[in-house]
């Protein structure tokens, strides 16, 4: 029987995002990878030394397929606004022989059909059919990584409530049960799908850390920074998604229309906001207690003062 070729070398596309620093700095602290990470010409983000970093044209697919030429694994973490440039970088993985492709998905449940429907992920729909059809032809391998809404950033940037400023939008009430992962550890599941190949192959993996609803949250919040002072205001899913709709019609993107629809994603009854991390134990991702909860949030705030 053959032996499994293992994941050596992996080429990270969107190093600098959200995401990016977190997945960058758990692969390195493991020290089993030879890590490259693909950038813009134009780019000014330094990274640390033990990384090689390839300036590329993202519209040419020789520059792409040359770049990615000896890489094993390809782990594409685009925000929205460069959705587009995935399908690109996953033909140009193909020509470059690579093995295993990992989409920028990290959020919401793309397999359920009430998630599907929302236009705000219809690029991430569109990249996960084309992923599934190449893999099904032998073109490459694919694991997608769904995680839920990222909890540390959910208290440094106010998604679930923003300590800072002490303000909150309570959706439905503040009392839906979502199921999220801190940064750190969604680097930890990619190091997980990485380290188990076979495990993972060609089929989406679901961790989480922690289930909490936006009260447990405010809770956390009042704990941390105080309980004086917190202005909460309410919303409603259902419209929030129907005035994300109106603008989607008027042409009126401004930064609200998506946030809305993800909004709706993460608390709407129905799609899936809270779910199981039946693949924790395998990629290694902990299930938090309340009090590692609050540490990790703790963490966050500090960094984010910084």
């Amino acid at each position: 029987m053959a032996a499994v070729k293992v994941i050596k070398n992996v080429a990270l596309v969107g190093a600098s995002g959200n995401l990016g620093p977190s997945i960058l700095n758990v692969l390195l602290a493991s020290n089993l990878f030879s890590i490259t990470v693909l950038t813009r010409p134009t780019s000014k983000h330094q990274f640390p030394s033990n990384v090689t970093v390839l300036p590329v044209d993202y519209s040419s697919h020789a520059s792409l397929t040359t770049a990615l030429t000896g890489q094993d694994a390809v782990i594409a973490l685009f925000g929205a606004e460069s959705a587009d440039l995935q399908l690109p970088l996953l033909d140009a993985a193909i020509a470059a022989g690579v093995r295993r492709f990992i989409p920028s998905d990290f959020g919401s449940d793309t397999h359920n059909e009430l998630v599907k429907s929302l236009p705000v992920f219809a690029k991430k729909i569109e990249v996960q059919n084309a992923v599934v059809e190449r893999a099904a032809k032998g073109l490459i391998e694919y694991t997608q990584i769904i995680n839920g809404p990222f909890l540390d950033w959910g208290f440094t940037n106010g998604f679930l409530a923003d300590p800072g400023k002490k303000t909150v939008l309570l959706i439905d009430g503040g009392d839906v049960v979502i199921s999220g992962t801190t940064r750190e550890h969604i680097g930890t599941a990619v190091l997980g799908v990485l380290t188990h190949p076979e495990e993972t192959k060609n089929r989406a993996v679901y961790v989480n850390n922690s289930d909490i609803t936006q009260n447990e949250a405010v809770e956390i919040g009042k704990k941390l920074v105080g309980s004086e002072g917190w202005v909460e205001t309410h919303a409603k899913s259902a419209d929030l998604e129907a005035e994300a709709w109106a603008d989607l019609k008027a042409q009126k993107f401004d930064g609200k229309l998506w946030v809305y629809f993800i909004y709706k994603a993460i608390f709407g009854d129905g799609y899936g906001g809270k779910f199981e991390g039946k693949d924790n134990a395998l990629l290694g991702v902990p299930v938090f207690s309340k009090d590692d909860l609050e540490k990790a949030i703790k963490e966050a705030l500090s960094e984010a003062a910084r």
